[in-house]
This record gives C-alpha cells, sequence and structure tokens, in this order.
C-alpha cells in the first residue's frame, strides 16, 4: 500500500523552493515535544493549504496521483495543527476545562497507585520491596511487558537498591521556596546522571525514561514530573531520552506550575488535594488530558 503521508525534508525543500523559506526553517527548528514528526507535518500541510499551494504539494509528492487515503489524512492534519495551536499558549482556562473532563478512571488509578506504592514501601529489600515498587509503577504506566520485561523490571530494581544512597536523601529534597525547591531537583537529576546507571546510554531507544520519572515522582519525590508523551505535546520541549532532556522538562513544567498555581489550587478536585496530591501532578494530568485533545 503506497504510503500517505510524506518526509519532512523534500516537503521543507519545496517550502523554500515556493517562497516560505522562514516557515521551512521554522517548522524544521520547532520542537513540539511528542509526535513531532505528526506535527510538523501538519505544520507544513497548514503552510502550503493557506497559501494556494496544496495541489502542486500533492502533484510534488505524488506526481502520478494521490491515493484516496490522503485527503482524509489531510483533512487530519488540519485539525491536529488547528487544535495544538489552540492550546499554545497554556492558559488556565485550558486547565480548568481539562481538569473537569479529566477522564474518572486516571483519577481512581491514581489513588489505587498510591495505597500500592505505600503498601511495597513498607516491605524490607530483602522481601524484594524495589522489584515490587517496579512492578507497580510500571503495570500503572502501561508499559507493555514485551517493552519493559520481567527480567530488566528486575534489572531495574537491582539498580535501583545498588543506588539507594543517592536516591534516598532526595525524598527529602523540599523546601518552603519553589525556586530553591526547583534548583534542587534539578541537582538531583545532574547526580542521577553523573552517579547512576539507572538511565540507558545518550540515544538509545530502549532508555527507561519514562518509567523512571514516574517511579521518580510516585517513590522518591512528587516535585518530580512525569515524562509523558501527552503532556509533551501539550508543552513541547525537547523529546530526546536523556537526563538533560528530562531536566529541562523538570524546569518547564514546575515553571508552568508556578504561572498557574492559583488556578491549578481551584481546579483540583477536592479528593485529590486530601490525598496530599502535588500540584506538579495535577498539572500533569490536565496537560494529559490536553494532550489527548489535540490528537483527537
Amino acid at each position: 500500500m503506497e504510503k500517505q503521508d510524506f518526509a519532512l525534508e523534500p516537503a521543507y525543500a519545496f517550502l523554500r523552493l515556493n517562497g516560505f523559506s522562514n516557515d521551512a526553517t521554522g517548522i524544521r527548528n520547532a520542537k513540539p515535544g511528542s509526535n513531532e514528526l505528526l506535527i510538523k507535518r501538519a505544520m507544513v500541510v497548514s503552510v502550503v493549504a493557506e497559501n494556494g499551494l496544496l495541489a502542486r504539494f500533492l502533484a510534488d509528492r505524488w506526481p502520478d496521483g494521490a491515493p484516496p487515503q490522503v485527503q482524509p489524512e489531510l483533512e487530519r492534519l488540519k485539525k491536529i495543527y488547528e487544535r495544538y495551536k489552540q492550546f499554545k499558549p497554556l492558559t488556565c482556562e485550558h486547565i480548568r476545562d481539562a481538569l473537569r473532563d479529566i477522564d474518572p478512571g486516571l483519577v481512581d488509578a491514581d489513588l489505587a497507585l498510591r495505597s500500592a506504592v505505600k503498601a511495597t514501601q513498607r516491605l524490607p529489600p530483602s522481601f524484594g520491596r524495589f522489584v515490587a515498587e517496579v512492578c507497580v509503577v510500571a503495570d500503572w504506566g502501561s508499559f507493555r511487558l514485551d517493552g519493559f520485561p520481567f527480567k530488566d523490571r528486575v534489572a531495574m530494581a537491582r539498580e535501583i537498591e545498588s543506588c539507594w544512597s543517592v536516591l534516598q536523601p532526595m525524598q527529602t529534597h523540599h523546601a518552603d521556596d519553589w525556586d530553591i525547591e526547583t534548583k534542587m531537583l534539578l541537582k538531583a537529576v545532574d547526580d542521577l546522571a553523573s552517579r547512576t546507571a539507572l538511565l540507558a546510554e545518550l540515544g538509545d531507544r530502549n532508555s527507561q525514561l519514562s518509567f523512571l520519572s514516574k517511579y521518580l515522582h510516585f517513590c522518591i519525590n512528587d516535585g518530580f514530573p512525569i515524562w509523558d508523551s501527552n503532556a509533551r505535546l501539550a508543552l513541547g520541549g525537547n523529546a530526546e531520552l536523556t537526563w538533560a532532556s528530562y531536566k529541562e522538562w523538570l524546569s518547564l513544567v514546575r515553571q508552568e506550575v508556578a504561572k498557574h498555581r492559583e488556578c491549578l489550587e481551584q481546579a483540583r478536585r477536592e479528593q485529590d488535594r486530601l490525598q496530599g496530591e502535588s500540584l506538579v501532578r495535577t498539572l500533569d494530568k490536565a496537560l494529559y488530558t490536553v494532550g489527548i485533545l489535540i490528537l483527537g
């Protein structure tokens, strides 16, 4: 079956040849976060459609005629980009609407996970505490077993136990001053990068950064934000699976929490507040919902 999408480099060349070099450069340098190729294709389609170049673009991509599946895909890309722009920048209204419309199942799963984590943390390491924590968080995060097999979970648990002297002090990384706490957490990420082997080498697509962010948030310190694809789609940023990218994400998320603190406190559910949910997690749930809305 013929592909109905298109390569980005030829698309950038098409834009440049038709007098839209600035748009080509802007799209190429954009950091939309998750689903980067999808969003950049949507940006290209928006530019060519708005400037009357769509027919010429289709002829350039498919000289013998575009397959019938292409038109519905182009319409989908246009809608995705319109929704993507709608949430730029993130506003309190977006946050309130997202938290109002949040999937109740996500809320219930959060509560169940917190209870399960508390139960596992009562176990001594000799009783498999770290393996239990890893499996609970991984299963909550919907990590397929073939993507994070049990043997790798055991290896991760052993690595967590071996570097517990680095992780344990992070559980007390709290400060009355938000900016000071952010600096402490950024320093903690530097420590994780330099003093542990928790994350695979730079560029390894099997990196478990997504899992580690969830483990850090729920098991170590809820000031660490979750590295989630929907959330990154909503805020953008570097999508590389590295500690450096996570450090950028931590700074970005906490900036947004500080900006929208009053809104987050007002919009979150009373039950979540009573359960001690951090505003970092409240924003994460809002961003997750926004990401779903963007992709439709």
